[in-house]
């Protein structure tokens, strides 16, 4: 997910707080990929299940030693959290096909300009949680260049060679548009 997001937004450095939508296997991923980054000192998880969220956090905050915090799926919730934030990550599969209405995001409101939002969902390629994002002038990303890296990092393991991820990408855009 970090090499994604630095590939497609350009950036390096992530902001000191990230929120994490969802706690399933892949916000796991993603809580640790955050909490190892120097320059993040905390992390929320949002998700309906706050018990869920409150396991992984526990698990995560062991092994990369920075405050992990938890909230509750709700929309005052995310008002707070987004508030002084720099970056979303969606983790939930709301908004994936074939319920691309479906998403997580509560409290339209809530989203400003300097929020950037990273959707892991990759099909479809843009998710109603994108276009909010949009909407409120934030700028979003989806989870297309995710699964091309993670295929890549993959290959790379299993043969040794670097692939064309460019290649790679166009393949699995033909496949979804």
């Amino acid at each position: 997910m970090l090499t994604a997001l630095e590939q497609v937004a350009g950036g390096s450095t992530l902001p000191a707080h990230c929120v994490v939508l969802g706690a399933g296997g892949a916000s796991r991923a993603v809580v640790y990929a955050l909490g190892t980054r120097n320059e993040v000192d905390r992390v929320t998880i949002l998700n309906r299940t706050v018990e869920r969220a409150e396991a992984l956090a526990e698990d995560m905050e062991k092994i990369t030693g920075k405050q992990i915090s938890v909230a509750p799926m709700e929309a005052d919730a995310q008002a707070r959290v987004f508030a002084d934030t720099g970056l979303v990550v969606n983790t939930t599969s709301l908004g994936m096909h074939p319920q691309v209405d479906a998403y997580p995001l509560l409290n339209a409101k809530a989203v400003h300009p300097d929020l950037v939002l990273y959707d892991t969902v990759f099909n479809p390629l843009e998710t109603r949680l994108m276009r909010e994002f949009q909407a409120a002038g934030a700028p979003a990303y989806g989870g297309l260049d995710m699964l091309v890296f993670q295929g890549a990092r993959s290959f790379t393991i299993w043969t040794g060679s670097e692939p064309p991820t460019d290649v790679m990408k166009e393949v699995v855009v033909r496949r979804f548009v």
